[in-house]
Order: structure tokens, then sequence, then C-alpha cells
């Protein structure tokens, strides 16, 4: 009897097609709300105070203190988001993900770049308007092409 319950019980487990959300959402109530608002008020001022009573006594402030000041008590601790990490990368979901996207060259890439760059702004510019590439010379064709098309299509 007992392994028939625990079948239907994995069952259910795995017929769920999301996960149920996480405990801590059941927190964010409006009470909750008001308590970490007066909390945070009340935080403050004490965190204020403590830091003119450490520059009177010339002390460095111990950094275990001043991180337990900064969480809040129970399950008001919820509702504070996490800290960025430090680093100009972090880890989520297996992956590491950088803070600030950067796309990388098709150097880096290893990929084959089909095209030759300019050195300067100025130098591309000029070349752009001289010396054209087959790809865009018939990609202006067929707009020159189509262009009376679209024009007749609009009067419509």
């Amino acid at each position: 009897m007992s392994t028939n319950n625990t079948t239907t019980n994995n069952e259910d487990l795995i017929s769920s097609l999301y996960p149920p959300p996480p405990p801590y959402y059941k927190f964010f109530t409006k009470d909750n709300l008001q308590k970490l608002s007066t909390w945070q008020e009340n935080n403050q001022t004490t965190t204020v105070s403590s830091e003119v009573k450490l520059e009177e006594e010339n002390t460095d402030p111990d950094s275990n203190n001043s991180e337990e000041n900064s969480i809040p008590p129970g399950e008001l601790r919820f509702l504070i988001p996490p800290k960025q990490p430090e680093g100009p990368q972090y880890r989520g979901y297996g992956n590491i993900w950088l803070f600030e996207d950067k796309l990388p060259n098709l150097k880096d890439s290893q990929w084959e770049q089909l095209y030759t760059t300019s050195t300067s702004t100025s130098t591309s510019t000029s070349t752009a308007n001289t010396t054209s590439s087959p790809i865009s010379t018939s990609i202006s064709m067929g707009i020159k092409k189509s262009m009376p098309a679209i024009l007749r299509a609009m009067k419509i």
C-alpha cells in the first residue's frame, strides 16, 4: 500500500508543468512592507548615530557588525533584493555572464571576415562613396527597380 502512495506522489511531481513558486513570495504582504519601511527608517537613524560615535572614538567599524545591521530581522530579510556580485561577471544557470554586454569581433569568434575593414572613419566614408561591393550594388539596383511599384502602391 505504501508503494502505491509513492508512485502517485511521483506522478504528481512529474505531471506539473511549472515548478511551484518559491516560498518567500508569501512574505510580500502590505503589513510586511510597512514593517520593512519602518525598519529601514529606524536602521538609517541608528546607522548615522553609530557612524558619529565611531568617528568620535577613532576606531575602524566592524564589517560584520555593519552587515548584520543592514539585514532586517526575520521574514523581512526576504523583501530585500540581493546585492550585485562583485567583479565583471557572475554565474547563473551554469553559465558565466558578463554585467556589461560586449560583442566579440569576428576574429575572436574564429569566423572568417569577408570584407575589409578601414582604419579610420573618414576613410570608410570616402571609400563608401567611391567604391561599392557587388552586394551593395545589387541591393541598390533592386531598390531602384522596385521604387516605381512602391510609389504606385502608396498612391492607392
